[in-house]
Formats: C-alpha cells, structure tokens, sequence
C-alpha cells in the first residue's frame, strides 16, 4: 500500500512496511465505513424493493378484482377503500359496466444523486446490460451533472430492481410514485386521450376532467360499452385494412339517452406509451375531423321540408335533365332521367330531387333548420378535440343547392350521428355525451322536429335499406334503416375525383329506434382493380351490416319476427308497406 503523511501541500512518501500504527488503523476504518456506507444502502434498496413488491402484489390483487372477478355490480365503496388503501392520486375512468379501463398503478422511477457516483462509466455499463435501450451518452452526461438529483430510468419493473440492488452501487436509489395504466391498450384511445410523465392529463377524457380525477377517488363512469367497443374496433380494423383506406370512423349512438356507446378513430395509438404530438395517429377523426359527407345530407333536406309540409312522400320530382345553378350542373351519381317521388330520391340517392327540394325550403329556413339541430355550431362534449363546422359565411343559392346533397359543408361524424338520432328518436335534440346518464337534464334536449315527421324519416330510411342504395345493410334478423354517402374529396379549390369519402349511417331496430350507427371510410380503394367500386355501397355498408349483426345480441336486441315485427311498427309505416309500394333501385348502389 502506497502511503503519504502531510498535508496535500506537504506529502512525503512512506515506504510500505514503515507506516506508522495511526496511520494503518485510519485505513482500516476507513475501510470500515466505506463497507458499512455500502451494506446501509443495499439495506436501503432491500426495504424499498420489499414495499414496492408489497404493492406490487395488492395491485395484482386489485387488477384481478377489477379485471377477472369483476362483474358489472362492482361498488364503488370497494374501488374507493383500494385506492385510499394504496394512496392513489387519480381515480379510475370505467365503461358503463364498471370495467375499469384506465387506471393508477404505483411504480418506482431509478434515479441518481451524482455526488455520490465515483465512477460514471462502471455505472453506465452497468445499467446498460439491464436497460439494453438507454442512451448511454445521455445517461453519461447525467451522471457527470452538479446536480444531485436526476432521472435515470421510469418505471423500474420488479424484476429490473432486483437487479439493480444486486450491483450494490451507491448513489442510486428508487422514488416511490404512480403510473397511470390502460388495460385496452389502444382501444379507447380517442376517447381516454393521454397523461403525462407527471399523471396530469394532456388529451382527451384525462384532459377534460383531469381536475375532477385528481380531486376524488371516486371512479368516473363513461357511457362506452367494452364488449361493442371491442366490437366495432375489430370490424372497422379489418375493413381499414380490406380497403387500404387512409382514415375510418365508426360511432354507436343510443337515440334515447344520445350517449355515446362507442367511438373508433383510426389509425389510433396506446396511450401507455409517449408519441410526438403531432403524430397522425393522435388526430381524433370522429369529433375533430370535418368531412364533406355527401348524400347522408338528403336526409335532413328531405326533413326539413317534411317539417314545413312542402312535400308529401309521393310528391314527384321532375329528374329527367341536369339543373343549371349558378353556371354550375348538377346532375346524379347513377341518373334515372324520369320524375322521381321522395321516396325515390333518398333510394336512388339524387342530386337534383336534393336541389328541387331545397329550393322550396329556402336557404334561410334550411340554415335555420341546420342549426336547430346542431351541425353550424361546435359539440358541447366532455374531450377537447372538437371540431366546429366549415360552412360559407353568406348561404347562396348556389350554397344552398350544394348543402343540399352534402357538399360546401364539412362537419365532424359525431355532428351526423347526432342530428339523425333526432330525426327518428320522436323529433328531439338531445346533446351527446361520453358519460353514462342517469337522467337527462332539461336544458340538454329540445324538440326540433314534430313526431309524425320523425315517423317518415323512420319508414324513407327503411326504404333505402330495403330496397335502395343501402340495400346492402339489410339483414332479415333485424329491421335497419340508413343512408349512404359519397362525396369527392375538396382539393386545391375543387374537387378530387378520384378520392373519396364514403359513408352510412343506420339506424335500428328502424321500427323502434335504439342505436343510430355511423360508419365512415376516408380514400377507400376498390378490391377488385378491373373495376372502380369505391362508393359506399362496396365499403362503408357492408361494414355497418356486420357491425349491426354482431353488435345487436350485445345491446340486447333480439332478432325480429315477422309477425311481432309489423305489430310493432307504426300505423304510419306499416300503412305504407301494406300498399306493397315497389321503389326498388337493383342497380343503384351508391
């Protein structure tokens, strides 16, 4: 051993056997403390380790409870007892069963006090044969800072921490703290949005009611159903990829209560794991895209002149030559070239029946009636990412006639979802919401349309399904009816003809609405390259069809007999089927 005697100014070597005995027993002590300065921090990381594995098992326990043993009576007395138990900051958010859907998990972060690190590159190698991914020059430059606290690794596993206590380096140590986790990964995504590093909420519901889920321990239950969610999300996955389309939306509405039972934008992303901001997979297309959505307008132009007794369902439309409006043709997607009733227009899906219609309403009172019922002004909804509707500050004639059949309008899916629940739920207006409702407060409905105009609506939509451009939707177990939508994609001042936006919306059972179901395909491309179906028809209905089929049995609707199902249909429907009206359109699938 190599020794000096002195003051750091004064060394003098001492040549080894000679020490002096004070001198030995110094290093020996020294030696001493440096051992036992050792064994208390091993004896440090043994404790934290065994509390973190203490809660690691009862969060075992609560995940179990919440997940496996769960069933939809869970109290929230038990949710709340747990989360006291473990401390937790933020409560659960739950589907309308109770089924816990994000939640709060503790965790420990590994960090660092540099002071105490007597070589940085061991410590570097070290945690790079644990952690295989760290950025060893940034953990190099963090271990060589004047801090004495710094970050090295979040969200250490148990079994990561064994071996991080088992390298007995002092200087790290372990920060007690929480992570908030999401059991479905990527499934409610749009809707749950994102917390950050510190469990604060950047996105979505976590944004919204980010001071309520920090205030209480008490669960916030949504109106999302997991088992439809799960649903639809495999459904409209599969029809994404079917049609290498760029986007997809698909929405499930409850008509009665307007909550929201499901909601998927795609592409969507797991909220667990940070991405950039701007990340497209962030963008919520079902409340904050605005789509020009075609031919699901004619509805409400049919509506909104039922409303004002304008016309009548055999009223006829000349359709036999293009319209000329403002220098502009106008003419329909498959032309018919005859007088056609209102009910053929919404079958056949024509443009100028639309504009005929239109015109007779007139553009102030089409505006009016637009915005009772919510599609000129943004969603009062419980997420931040909410689109408001594009549309021409001075409504033209030449607006107007476009409006008509869907076009010179972009609104977000949730916007259509909404308005056509009131137009067959008895004619009222009801906010949407992503929270399970007990009641509906006053001032969240209004009537926006008389009942017995509600009952058309309900037996023209039948129609399309039955025997016009939704036809493919049709399913003999359950009564549907519905509306298609194509529009040609605005580009660079007018239209791209080769990009489409297709759509259906359906509603069932038709005879007694319960659900209004939304589906939307952004750019779909047609399977079948010797041909161009790239409409609705081929697409969007097909995938609203199989929705509709598994999703039904979930909700508890069972499928329809023919004998109960025309007692049950209205005086009013059942009226017009008995005159055995035949307004099939074989050849128009739009």
């Amino acid at each position: 051993m190599i020794s000096w005697s002195g003051n750091d100014k004064h060394k003098k070597y001492i040549p080894p056997g000679s020490e002096p005995q004070w001198i030995l027993k110094n290093d020996f002590f020294s030696n001493i403390r440096k051992q036992l300065e050792i064994e208390t921090r091993q004896g440090r990381l043994v404790i934290v380790a065994a509390i973190f594995t203490c809660s690691f098992f009862v969060l075992t326990l609560r995940l179990l409870d919440l997940m496996i043993i769960n069933e939809s009576s869970i109290s929230s007395q038990k949710v709340e007892s747990v989360n006291k138990f473990l401390k937790l900051s933020r409560s659960d958010i739950q589907d309308r069963n109770g089924w816990a859907i994000a939640t709060t998990i503790p965790t420990i972060h590994l960090y660092a006090n540099p002071s105490l690190i007597t070589d940085s590159e061991v410590v570097v190698n070290s945690l790079k044969n644990i952690f295989p991914n760290l950025d060893e020059m940034r953990l190099y430059k963090r271990l060589n800072s004047d801090k004495k606290f710094v970050y090295l690794k979040r969200h250490v596993t148990p079994q990561e921490q064994i071996k991080i206590n088992n390298l007995g380096i002092p200087g790290l140590d372990y920060e007690i703290t929480e992570k908030r986790v999401y059991p479905y990964g990527n499934l409610f995504s749009h809707v749950i949005g994102t917390t950050d590093t510190d469990n604060k909420g950047t996105a979505g519901i976590e944004a919204y009611f980010d001071k309520k889920l920090t205030s209480g321990v008490t669960p916030l239950s949504l109106s999302l159903d997991l088992g439809v969610q799960d649903t639809v999300h495999e459904i409209l996955s599969n029809a994404f990829k079917t049609y290498n389309t760029i986007g997809a939306v698909s929405i499930v509405l409850d008509v009665n209560t307007s909550e929201i039972i499901s909601l998927v934008s795609l592409p969507d992303f797991d909220p667990s794991i940070s991405i950039n901001p701007d990340d497209k997979r962030k963008f919520n297309r079902a409340t904050f895209g605005r789509y020009e959505m075609g031919s699901t307008f004619k509805l409400f132009t049919i509506a909104m002149a039922m409303e004002r007794n304008l016309i009548s369902l055999e009223t006829m439309l000349d359709a036999t030559q293009p319209l000329n409006i403002s220098g502009r043709e106008i003419d329909d997607f498959y032309p018919k070239r005859k007088w056609l009733s209102v009910s053929e227009v919404l079958m056949f899906s024509s443009n100028i029946g639309a504009v005929q219609v239109a015109n007779m309403v007139g553009s102030d009172n089409q505006r009016m009636f637009l915005e009772k019922i919510g599609l000129l002004s943004a969603l009062e909804l419980e997420i931040p990412e909410i689109g408001r509707p594009d549309y021409p500050q001075r409504w033209s004639l030449s607006n107007a006639a476009t409006i008509s059949y869907g076009h010179g309008i972009a609104v977000t899916p949730l916007h259509v979802v909404s308005a056509v629940s009131s137009l067959v739920n008895g004619g009222y207006y009801i906010r949407p919401t992503f929270l399970k409702r007990e009641y509906i407060p006053k001032d969240e409905f209004k009537r926006v349309m008389s009942s017995d105009s509600s009952i058309k609506m309900r037996y023209l939509m039948h129609l399309v399904v039955k025997s016009g451009s939704g036809k493919g939707a049709n399913l003999p177990e359950y009564s549907v009816g519905g509306k298609t939508g194509s529009a040609d994609k605005p580009e660079k001042g007018g239209y791209n003809k080769d990009k489409l936006i297709t759509s259906f919306v359906g509603v069932f059972p038709i005879h007694n609405p319960r659900y209004v179901i939304f589906v939307l395909l952004d750019e779909p491309k047609p399977q079948d390259k010797k041909n161009n179906h790239r409409t609705s028809g081929w697409n969007a209905v097909p995938t609203a069809k199989e929705m509709i089929s598994r999703i039904a049995p979930i909700l508890g609707i069972y499928p329809d007999n023919n004998q109960s199902d025309n007692q049950e249909l209205s005086e009013f429907i059942r009226a017009g089927l008995n005159r055995g009206i035949q307004l099939g359109a074989t050849d128009a699938i739009e």
